[in-house]
């Protein structure tokens, strides 16, 4: 301000600038918050995505899956729809997607929106592992998908080629029964896995291309099988990496070497059978003119390849990438079935005796084979209830074409949604006592097997992605497991354990396990008590913790929880939710979170007698312990 009270054009004009400037910025606020209010067509609505968990900045949701004491994603994902719904939005780092849990919702995905979610969801992780973008099951919804889809079925999986191919699938079997026969004949203990892997290798392969992937030695089919566990393994890994986000070239680089060592050796290995058909191809002069009448799937898509008026162009890329899916799905998966399906006769014999009793009725002394299987309904229902229990698809993603509603919610353009078929077959909804092994529930009141239109039953998903090779697996599986049961009595060799993740009937002290890398375990009396155990790790890094209670909770359990023998002796002490059944105690219904689930007066008596047991419902921080790479563990009960 000047001395006569006037103010300068200095001052004037640096007052006029600043209100200017402020001015124009609110004006950009008001513009920007128009902008944002108007509708975008290429924006999605998120105000009605599903419900969606608390979430972590930068992570996401992924701290859930470090609370659940399982490595495999399908049980993650199990349990968090089990505490916060059927259809959850969830984002894993810079990933988002819908998780869907429920048979109902699945349904509305694979019936009602089949078109619209026909495609897999986009991922960078594709076009780095083995053929690129060449592969048929990650393929977009298109004119090359269904090309393939069509050769496959008519020129493998269709009823007429299976028909054909029976002889191959019979031959396989026998040299397999013969195999298993020799090692019976000198007491030797049989793997049960590798031998059905070979076995599945070999079928897989005669079929589509005419050799035997396997020699007698087997030692191929655990190449083989090493080779798609590494494949699987590279995968998850590859996908955890594109979790990271802005980071995720990190998690690319450091798996750079496996990424190339990997599909380096599946290519050596179908660049060399490419090599023998193109060889027989050239030699065979009436190749093409009807001399070759066991021409084989290979030999059909090299023809396609080299025909320029062909319906489709598909390159060697492709061919490699085709037979690769092909090979995982047919062999990996279909012998992990029958190995389940053993295991469940095994700890159910009474279901094994009745399988054997029902071929002895149907067959009699002659080996079984595949046409009598029709007529064998409950070794068709043990079948059915293994892949209800131990799905071969645990996990459908799908991506959406366009924006739909999916139970209420809105399904945005573009999103990637997870189907948990795990969790759409353990649906108790659809399912009673959905977690127990009851092939009767496949069963007529007149003994018949109950029709193929079963709500909830999708082991090799559904829609039109559903997995192709249902017919073939099954063709594979039930004589197989036919013969198994018919030729042979079956026990576990020494020192071995098949565990199906059914405890002991209540009140029972329990022993928990999930092995895998990294393995997790827990001594539980979220059931009841009846005997102290202890766990007693060997080697291993980590949180290997023993796992020890010498006290008899017995002696101090409350009078209502108390289980007397005829003596008047207390031999057990039932949990409160055993004894009471109220939603406080079983921390069911609202109390089936972990906040609002919480100890129990009864719960704290044994965490005081035991403190490393795991005492509540959610008592994993005290309570469950994992260990890496331990060579055994020690279970003490006294």
């Amino acid at each position: 301000m000047a001395s006569d009270g006037t103010f300068s054009d200095e001052l004037i004009q640096h007052f006029i600038t600043t209100t200017t400037i402020v001015f124009f910025f609110f004006l950009l606020l008001f513009i920007l918050k128009k902008l944002m209010l108007l509708p975008n067509p290429t924006r999605p609505n998120l105000c009605r995505l599903p419900p969606s968990p608390p979430a972590l900045p930068i992570i996401g949701h992924i701290h859930f899956l470090l609370k659940t004491p399982s490595l495999h994603l399908h049980k993650c994902f199990h349990a968090l729809s089990s505490e916060y719904g059927p259809l959850i939005h969830l984002k894993f780092g810079s990933y988002p997607f819908v998780l869907v849990s429920s048979a109902t919702l699945a349904a509305e995905i694979f019936k009602t929106h089949d078109l619209n979610f026909s495609s897999r969801p986009d991922s960078p992780l594709e076009g780095r592992l083995l053929f690129g973008d060449s592969g048929f099951v990650t393929a977009p919804y298109g004119d090359y998908w269904r090309f393939m889809k069509k050769l496959c079925v008519t020129e493998l999986l269709s009823p007429r080629q299976l028909d054909r191919s029976r002889f191959l699938r019979r031959e396989e079997l026998v040299r397999f029964l013969t195999k298993l026969t020799e090692k019976g004949l000198k007491r030797e203990a049989v793997g049960v896995g590798g031998e059905l892997m070979t076995l599945t290798n070999n079928t897989t392969c005669r079929m589509a291309m005419s050799a035997r992937c396997s020699t007698e030695s087997g030692n191929e089919a655990e190449r083989c099988r090493a080779l798609i566990k590494e494949s699987l393994e590279l995968t998850a890994k590859m996908a955890l990496a594109n979790l990271l986000g802005p980071l995720k070239k990190l998690g690319h680089l450091a798996l750079r070497k496996q990424a190339r060592d990997v599909p380096a050796r599946y290519d050596e290995l179908l660049e060399g059978i490419l090599k023998e058909h193109e060889e027989r191809r050239a030699a065979d002069h009436d190749y093409g003119n009807g001399g070759r009448e066991a021409c084989d799937l290979m030999d059909v898509l090299l023809e396609v390849s080299k025909n320029a008026n062909a319906e489709m162009k598909i390159t060697r890329g492709q061919i490699k990438a085709f037979f690769l899916d092909l090979f995982i799905a047919g062999t990996s998966t279909t012998a992990d079935a029958m190995e389940w399906t053993m295991a469940e006769l095994i700890n159910h014999p009474d279901a094994f005796r009745r399988i054997r009793e029902e071929i002895n009725q149907q067959v009699g002394s002659r080996l079984v084979e595949e046409g009598d299987i029709p007529g064998l309904h409950y070794l068709e229902a043990v079948v059915k209830e293994t892949l209800r229990l131990h799905p071969p698809a645990i996990l459908a993603p799908r991506a959406s074409h366009e924006a739909c509603r999916i139970g209420g919610f809105d399904i945005p353009k573009g999103v990637a949604v997870a189907i948990n078929i795990f969790s759409i077959m353990r649906d108790p909804e659809m399912w009673i006592n959905p977690d127990e092994f009851r092939p009767e529930r496949f069963v007529e009141q007149d003994g018949c097997l109950r029709g193929g239109g079963i709500n909830g039953f999708v082991p090799f998903g559904g829609g039109r992605r559903k997995c192709p090779g249902s017919n073939m697996a099954f063709a594979l599986i039930c004589p197989t497991i036919a013969a198994m049961v018919q030729c042979f009595d079956w026990e576990l060799a020494d020192g071995e354990e098949m565990c199906n993740g059914v405890g002991g009937e209540p009140p029972a002290t329990l022993a928990e396990f999930t092995l895998d890398d990294l393995n997790f375990y827990d001594v539980s009396v979220v059931d009841g008590f009846n005997i102290p155990v202890s766990i007693y790790p060997s080697g291993g890094t980590g949180d290997c913790k023993k796992v020890e209670c010498f006290s008899d909770l017995n002696m101090s359990c409350p009078q209502e929880l108390q289980v007397v023998d005829d003596g008047g002796r207390v031999v057990a002490c039932k949990s409160a939710c055993t004894a009471y059944h109220t939603p406080e105690y079983c921390c069911t219904g609202e109390y089936g979170n972990p906040q609002s689930c919480k100890p129990t007066s009864f719960s704290k008596i044994f965490k005081a007698a035991c403190p490393s047991y795991y005492s509540y419902a959610y008592d994993d921080a005290t309570s469950t312990f994992t260990c890496r790479g331990a060579t055994g563990y020690l279970i003490r009960f006294c």
